[in-house]
């Protein structure tokens, strides 16, 4: 099974970044948690990130989302998501025209919620979530294997 996690931000916009920070620490400790799977970062719309996970079984994708709490983490459902609209189609809209010509994997998505965008750091209150998305991630994993062994 081909697996894919992707960390979605802007690292400049403090808590926007929060996506590519679970990524790099991810990388950090790959080996931990899965020899087979790959990490990428994005700081692009709908379509690449459609790109990026096309041909995969299965995608993670880390995202910040607005909300009033800092660091709160939840699994969002694909059609939950609002994702990114930079000037390119948003992540549903471009998923849900690729899987009607393409295999495209299961999705899940895991959300850090953020109530302030803006440049400089991660928020302290984000940067505690990160471990709560590390476990969901390594949870995600542990399911789809048992899954597949069951």
């Amino acid at each position: 099974m081909r697996k894919i996690v992707v960390g979605v931000g802007n690292p400049l916009l403090g808590n926007d970044g929060v996506g590519i920070a679970v990524a790099d620490m991810l990388q950090d400790i790959s080996d931990d948690i899965s020899s087979d799977i790959k990490i990428e970062k994005s700081m692009a719309g709908g379509i690449e990130i459609c790109e990026m996970i096309s041909g995969y079984d299965l995608a993670i994708i880390i995202d910040a989302y607005r909300g009033e709490r800092n660091g709160n983490v939840k699994e969002i459902s694909i059609d939950e998501y609002e994702g990114r609209v930079n000037h390119d189609v948003n992540f549903i809209n471009a998923y849900n025209i690729l899987k009607k010509y393409f295999k495209m994997p299961e999705v899940k998505i895991i959300g850090i919620e953020v109530s302030d965008i803006d440049y400089g750091e991660i928020s302290e209150e984000v940067k505690k979530a990160i471990p709560n998305v590390i476990e969901k991630i390594k949870k995600i994993l542990e399911d789809e294997n048992a899954c597949r062994k069951g």
